[in-house]
C-alpha cells in the first residue's frame, strides 16, 4: 500500500473525526502530527482545542459579517436545521 501525502491526511482526518467520530487529535508541538488519545484528559485537551479554534473562526466570520457572535451562532444554527 502507498503512503498518504500530508495534504491527503489533511483531507481524511476531518472525515473521520465528523463522519466516524474517531477522536483523533493532532498537537503543534514537535514533533507535529496526529495521535489517537489514550486518556480522558487527552481527550478534554483536544476538545478544549478544538472548541478555541472553532470560537475564533465564528468570531472572525462575525466580525467581517458586522454582527454579534450570539447573532450569527443563530443563523447558522437556522441554516443546520434547514438543511436537516
Amino acid at each position: 500500500a502507498g503512503r498518504a501525502s500530508p495534504r491527503e491526511v489533511q483531507e481524511i482526518v476531518p472525515r473521520l473525526r465528523c463522519e466516524h467520530g474517531f477522536p483523533i487529535a493532532s498537537t503543534a508541538a514537535k514533533p507535529a502530527g496526529y495521535y489517537l488519545p489514550e486518556t480522558a484528559a487527552e481527550i478534554e485537551r483536544f476538545v478544549r482545542e478544538q472548541r478555541r479554534k472553532a470560537l475564533g473562526t465564528l468570531a472572525a466570520i462575525a466580525a467581517v459579517r458586522r454582527v454579534a457572535l450570539p447573532e450569527l451562532l443563530g443563523q447558522l444554527a437556522l441554516e443546520m436545521r434547514q438543511a436537516a
